[in-house]
């Protein structure tokens, strides 16, 4: 039967906890405070011991059933304040919990206690509530129980969830084609303009493509305090379509000293539609165009060189998004072969030659045209290639570097190839789910060299890609040109000397290999510049298949940045925002899987469960 112990033990339950809060948040390691914790695990106790007593000394069956409901949040309670203790002893003298285990105790006795006092605030009430004897209701009992364990336990994912999104603050563009804000590169770009740069949108005040676009130009006009944006309506403003040369509305104009660039939207939004998905692209192309001179890249050929031209199925021979993204960056791409002068003189207007991959040595006179091109000012972006691109499969054939002119030269300026695979047992991307993965590696070992500047200020973010990756061996200072180590593999790699894809004990040893290189000459050449050469031991990096990773696209624009010496390139490094699809490529074998799986798996699927569900059915029945 209920007597006066039953009401008691509610309230000493109560001041026990208040004794704990008071004890660890204004008395902690205090004689006060040490004296509180000490009394309030006794009347806890004490509560516990009194409904314990109560489930072993009911006047019946029903009566003992419903004293266990009150008995058992009691229990957890205590629990919850045991891995509490234990909490605090983890934490030590720090504020947050910075280890694994200290965020689970810490989630542990938060949520243990609240469904505990949650759910002993519903069983509580329903068990005081409850007759005595032959009358006690041991359901009703167990019903607020299971019921306030789940408000317990919904309040305790609401204030994770509203935790999470506090620490966790994300927004995403909802907005029509997220043309809304332009990208960082874009904002980058503005910000380093050294003159005014007038924007004249003309479009109609009522116009649909307006609406679109008057969002994403305000982030441009609050970009660069060189910015001027205005809006005209070019039937109603001629003066100001004169001024901006636009003969009609539907165009953005960009005046930037004498230059004078437009992008032709049109006036309806089916019109717009194409251009709209890759606007922030158009207007950083557009931007760069109207504010600096076009570069120009000769890229070699005849070598088996990676190309934009032609199609290769798995994308690790090919650079046709490198080219798209150069084009965008306001360079002129163009080859360099025995036919454009390879065994002559690199051209006058080349402002830096690049040489990505080829499994064919060049020319003697070739290289020595090249070291003439740098020695006297010229710069050089080399993309190291291991093996033949005609391989399907990895192949064990990799290049002779002692009779490669390329490599020959570049051992002349302190950088030597070593056409040996880098491998890392349990740092790698899974793409083949074999193990040649172990030669598909990441890293974010970059220095402070400025032709790596981005990637080294956001190498928590960023990472750089390769896939069957020699390394380099360089000497700081040689022959008159000084070297500057710029990528780093991760610690744990190793050269894989005998291409078995596994580290063998003993034979190979884990280091960190120098994948990039920067190289600068001394003295300047004829023309007053000093030759400089960025060196990486991959040419997959710049391949279709990686260039698709952002630090890979940042490491290419960064290097070219550095050649060139442009300032305004430094800036847009990164990739514009596009809302244009990516073509998904799939081999012969693969549609034929996606056929089978849509047209016979999937129906026999559904099949197979409704038959499983009408059996189960039929045997209730």
């Amino acid at each position: 039967m209920k007597n006066w112990l039953d009401t008691l033990r509610v309230p000493v339950s109560v001041i026990g906890y208040i004794l704990i809060f008071c004890a660890g948040r204004y008395f902690d390691g205090q004689v006060a405070g040490r004296w509180m914790l000490g009394s309030a695990i006794a009347l806890i106790l004490g509560a516990v011991a009194i409904q314990a007593q109560k489930t072993r000394q009911g006047s019946n069956e029903e009566e003992r059933r419903s004293a266990k409901y009150p008995l058992m949040w009691q229990l957890s309670s205590l629990v919850g304040i045991g891995l509490y203790f234990a909490y605090r002893k983890l934490l030590g003298q720090a504020t947050i919990p910075d280890t694994m285990m200290g965020k689970l105790l810490l989630g542990s006795w938060l949520s243990l206690l609240t469904i505990s006092i949650i759910a002993g605030i519903g069983i509580e009430w329903s068990y005081f509530q409850s007759g005595n004897g032959r009358f006690a209701e041991s359901r009703r009992v167990a019903r607020a129980a299971h019921s306030w364990t789940l408000v317990g336990l919904l309040f305790c994912i609401v204030a994770s969830l509203n935790f999470v999104s506090v620490k966790k603050d994300y927004s995403w563009d909802w907005s029509y084609l997220k043309t809304a804000k332009p990208s960082e590169s874009t904002k980058k770009i503005l910000e380093s303009l050294d003159q005014e740069l007038k924007i004249g949108i003309f479009y109609g005040n009522t116009n649909e493509v307006l609406a679109q676009i008057k969002t994403y130009f305000s982030g441009v006009n609050l970009a660069g305090s060189k910015v001027k944006l205005e809006y005209f309506d070019a039937e109603i403003n001629p003066q100001a379509a004169e001024e901006f040369r636009s003969s009609r509305n539907g165009q953005i104009v960009f005046r930037y000293g004498d230059s004078n660039e437009r992008i032709d939207l049109g006036s309806t939004l089916s019109t717009a539609r194409k251009t709209l998905k890759n606007l922030d692209a158009e207007v950083q192309k557009t931007i760069l165009v109207a504010t600096q001179k076009k570069k120009v890249l000769y890229f070699t050929a005849g070598h088996g060189e990676f190309s934009w031209e032609g199609s290769d199925e798995d994308g690790l021979k090919q650079i046709k998004l490198l080219e798209n993204f150069l084009r965008s960056q306001n360079y002129s791409l163009r080859n360099f072969g025995m036919s454009e002068g390879s065994l002559k003189k690199v051209p006058d207007d080349a402002d830096a030659v690049v040489i990505v991959g080829g499994h064919t040595p060049m020319l003697s006179e070739e290289a020595a045209v090249l070291k003439a091109y740098v020695e006297g000012g010229g710069s050089l972006l080399v993309f190291l290639d291991l093996d033949a691109p005609q391989d399907k499969v990895i192949s064990s054939a990799v290049r002779d570097t002692a009779v490669d002119p390329l490599v020959k030269m570049l051992g002349e300026v302190g950088v030597r190839f070593k056409a040996v695979p880098l491998a890392n047992a349990t740092n790698y991307m899974t793409a083949s789910k074999t193990e040649a993965d172990t030669w598909f590696l990441y890293t974010n070992g970059f220095t402070s060299h400025e032709s790596i500047a981005s990637l080294a200020r956001n190498d928590q973010r960023a990472a750089l890609l390769t896939f069957r990756s020699g390394y380099l061996e360089v000497t700081s200072e040689f022959n008159g040109w000084q070297n500057f180590e710029t990528v780093r593999s991760l610690p744990d790699t190793f050269a894989d000397e005998n291409k078995n894809f596994k580290f063998d004990e003993g034979k190979e040893k884990p280091n960190l290999y120098v994948q990039g290189v920067a190289t600068s000459r001394k003295d300047p050449g004829a023309n007053g510049k000093k030759g400089k050469i960025v060196t990486l031991s991959d040419a997959s990096a710049a391949s279709d298949l990686l260039i698709r990773n952002q630090g890979n696209v940042v490491y290419i624009a960064e290097a070219l940045r550095w050649l060139s010496g442009s300032p305004i390139a430094s800036a847009s490094s990164g990739v514009p925002t596009s809302e244009e699809d990516i073509r998904i490529r799939h081999t012969r074998n693969e549609d034929l899987i996606w056929f089978y799986v849509t047209v016979a798996a999937v129906p026999l699927l559904i099949l197979g469960i409704g038959y499983m569900a009408t059996r189960r059915a039929k045997r209730k029945r």
